[in-house]
């Protein structure tokens, strides 16, 4: 740069002198007027610069130089102070990378182990509930107390028949007890059931509350609330609702993430729970399941299963327990045992030539590839597209669409409360010293396949507006309520009284 500066400046002095020389000679030429351009020119006389004329020009032209090589040395100056700058902005952008990919890592190392954590947590909250329903069965000390009171009452009658009607009424005392015990242990247990909406599950809401959507909390110690869509009039109420089919106005042939967070309208319209909700449920205590199905001639059939639980999201959501049929539609559902659940997006099944998802019109526990298909293509009856609709193979086959379908769990009771009353030994010999309770059919009985086909018809209409309100108000007897101390007390009088009985 300084190079050009100075060639400029050497340029325009150079044009200054020979232009100020031209000039000199043009007026010394100029001696005449206008006659003498005919005459022979006269000799030139030039006239010679004086030294201090030179002097000045070359102080002039040292001043410029010198200010040239000042701007240059700034120039070069703010130039290497630049480039300083931009190798340090690139050291702090390079530092600024490395960091971003290592705060990205162990973001991820985080989150991962976060879902450990959860997955973890929710395997232990399983495994503590499972522990706390096994306790519910072992004998409590009230339990044992009566037990050892009838067999100290059934040897005295062995020993003496003359008090036999003595000894009957202080075991039939006895027994009374026992239950207006385990019914004041149940009434105090209804006293602090939540005040508010929102309840662990559908089988805790009270008796005037009508069929709708409730907010749920299985799991509180570790999960935020969720919506469920409650039925309180089939079959005794407290089913939480899956699925819900019947006119085809909603798609479900979704993506994989639509149907772990659901998917519809919960509050009468067709819906999807959601796999993530659905398993928070089946996992936080033992369900059951219970599948209604109509076809298009009007003919309703059921199926029912005492054991239903679904795995999380790093499992693939398995069906890791289904088990216990009973019903009319036929069992359909025991071929999801283990399996994975499949979309269009995510082929978790275990065929290896296809997806049954895509192949099926479906999203569904499908292994290679399925005997149901409640979440196929809501087609109308019979129809040539084999296993696409919405299909149960024991119930009109797999290439009929049948019209409705419903999906509902409900927790299990009998393995989170059951009391252990039939190991009682009693007095009265007309049973063999069995139980006086009936023991619990396991399998469903003939009047409830009944009753359950006639509450489908009238619970149809209820599922999908949401029920009728009850404004009837649901209050807990309290004076009915006998205080455990109190049962307690009148134990240990009845002990005494049996101990003191003597043999005439």
């Amino acid at each position: 740069m300084k190079t050009w500066v100075i060639l400029v400046l050497c340029g325009a002095a150079l044009i200054g002198t020979v232009s100020s020389k031209r000039k000199i000679q043009c007026r010394l030429l100029q001696t005449g007027g206008p006659e003498s351009a005919t005459t022979t020119p006269a000799p030139v006389v030039q006239k010679a610069i004086n030294s201090s004329e030179f002097e000045m020009i070359m102080a002039k032209l040292d001043a410029v130089d010198l200010r040239i090589l000042k701007t240059e040395l700034a120039v070069q100056n703010t130039v290497q102070g630049i480039a300083s700058d931009v190798e340090n902005l690139s050291r702090v952008v390079e530092k600024l990378a490395w960091v971003a990919s290592q705060s990205e890592q162990s973001s991820s190392f985080v989150e991962h182990h976060v879902k450990l954590l959860e997955h973890n947590l929710t395997r232990l909250q399983k495994d503590v509930r499972e522990v706390l329903s096994l306790q519910q069965k072992l004998p409590s000390k009230g339990y044992i107390d009566n037990a050892l009171v009838k067999l100290k009452l059934q040897t005295k009658l062995e020993q003496d028949p003359v008090n036999e009607g003595k000894i009957q009424q202080m075991s039939e005392m006895i027994e009374m007890m026992f239950k207006q015990e385990q019914a004041a242990l149940h009434n105090m247990a209804m006293l602090h059931l939540p005040k508010d909406d929102t309840y662990e599950y559908c089988d805790q809401i009270p008796r005037n509350k009508s069929s709708g959507v409730f907010l749920l909390h299985p799991d509180k110690d570790f999960h935020d609330p969720i919506k469920v869509f409650c039925n309180q009039t089939f079959n005794g109420g407290g089913w939480s609702v899956i699925q819900r089919r019947f006119n085809g106005t909603v798609n479900f042939y979704r993506d994989y993430q639509s149907y772990q967070r659901g998917f519809g309208k919960l509050g009468g319209g067709e819906f999807w729970l959601g796999l993530d909700r659905i398993h928070r449920l089946t996992y936080s205590a033992p369900h059951e399941l219970i599948v209604i199905l109509e076809d298009w001639d009007g003919i309703t059939k059921y199926a029912k299963y005492q054991n239903f639980e679904v795995s999380g999201e790093k499992e693939l959501y398995k069906v890791t327990k289904i088990d216990g049929y009973s019903g009319t539609a036929g069992d359909s559902l025991n071929y999801t045992k283990n399996a994975a659940f499949s979309t269009f997006d995510h082929d978790n099944d275990t065929s290896t030539k296809q997806n049954c998802a895509v192949k099926y019109h479906g999203a569904w526990w499908y292994k290679s590839c399925h005997s149901s298909n409640l979440n196929g293509k809501y087609l109308r009856g019979i129809n040539s597209e084999f296993g696409v609709g919405m299909n149960w193979d024991t119930f009109r086959g797999m290439n009929y669409a049948l019209k409705e379908s419903t999906i509902m769990i409900r927790r299990r009771m009998d393995l989170v409360s059951e009391v252990a009353l039939r190991l009682v030994p009693q007095v009265n010999g007309g049973n063999g010293g069995k139980s006086s309770l009936p023991e619990q059919d396991q399998n469903t009985s003939q009047e409830e396949h009944e009753e359950i086909e006639v509450e489908h018809d009238q619970e149809e209409q209820r599922l999908v507006d949401g029920g009728a309100a009850n404004d009837d108000d649901y209050e807990v007897e309290v004076e009915d309520v006998v205080s455990e101390p109190a049962l307690a007390a009148q134990r240990d009088i009845a002990l005494k009284e049996a101990l003191s009985v003597r043999t005439l």
